[in-house]
Formats: C-alpha cells, sequence, structure tokens
C-alpha cells in the first residue's frame, strides 16, 4: 500500500493502492486496480459543516487503510452497477477513477466519475451516484479528496 501524499496545507488527496473488486471478479468480471496519485483541489465543507454536526473536523483523520476498507466494505453497490449494465450490454468494459471529497463532518460530497475510458458511462454514473450517499466516520481537519480507480470487464 502506498501511504498518503506529502499534504500541502490546503489540499489533501489520498492515494490508494487495493484490488477493490477482486473478490468479486470471479462472478462479474470486475476488477480493481491501484489508483494514481492526483492533484486535486481541496473540497468546501459543505453544509453539513456549517453547524450540520455535533464535531466537524474533530477526528478521526481518513488513512489510505481505513479509506480502502470503508470503500471496500462497499463494493457491492459498484458491483450491482456494473452487473445491472452488463444485462443490457454483455461486452461493457472500460475504466473511471472515482473522485470524491470527505467533508469535516463525514459526508461525501463533490461526487463525480473521471478519466473515463472505454464503454463504461452509465456504469460509471451508477457508481457516483452510490457514493452520494455515503456518511464516512472520519471527521477530517479539513476535507480530504479521495481519487479510486476501477476497471470492469465482463468474465471470460
Amino acid at each position: 500500500m502506498r501511504p498518503a501524499r506529502a499534504l500541502l496545507p490546503a489540499m489533501r488527496v489520498i492515494a490508494l493502492r487495493l484490488a477493490l473488486l477482486a473478490a468479486a471478479a470471479g462472478a462479474s468480471g470486475c476488477h480493481g486496480h491501484a489508483p494514481a496519485a492526483s492533484a486535486a483541489t481541496p473540497a468546501p465543507d459543505g453544509p453539513a459543516a456549517a453547524g450540520g454536526c455535533a464535531h466537524p473536523g474533530v477526528g478521526p483523520e481518513p488513512d489510505a487503510k481505513q479509506v480502502a476498507a470503508f470503500v471496500r466494505g462497499r463494493q457491492g453497490t459498484f458491483k450491482a452497477c456494473y452487473e445491472r449494465h452488463l444485462k443490457v450490454n454483455p461486452n461493457i468494459q472500460g475504466r473511471f477513477t472515482l473522485r470524491f471529497a470527505i467533508s469535516r463532518c463525514g459526508e461525501v460530497e463533490e461526487v463525480e466519475a473521471v478519466d473515463r475510458r472505454g464503454d463504461i458511462a452509465e456504469v460509471a454514473a451508477c457508481s457516483a451516484a452510490e457514493a452520494r450517499g455515503w456518511q464516512t466516520p472520519f471527521r477530517p481537519a479539513e476535507p480530504v479528496t479521495i481519487e479510486w480507480p476501477f476497471v470492469f470487464a465482463p468474465a471470460r
């Protein structure tokens, strides 16, 4: 696992290295790959940080291992998105990076699927929609941007 990148005061990006969907690969052909580090802009605190949570920014701080466990615990939602679209197009495959910010209150904000390659737009949109409802156990001092890459291919 790659440790978190050096952090600038106003910008934090956690880069993760895990095979997120490797366990699901046999059934659906989904494969997670290691993420690439990226320079992302800091996320705003969002409405929850303005008074919607009891203890904004008091921790725990997310680290690569904790975020990986959090996302891995939700891998079924990504698998379901892929399988739903695989029924319509049995050859659908491609890759994208899911970018999201963890606010000071733990909400997942600014979710978007970026760096798409292949015929994967519907799966990327579905995955981003699923992630928008997440609430994390983290309360970082400053918002943290996460980038998590996905590669999907049908089983052969």
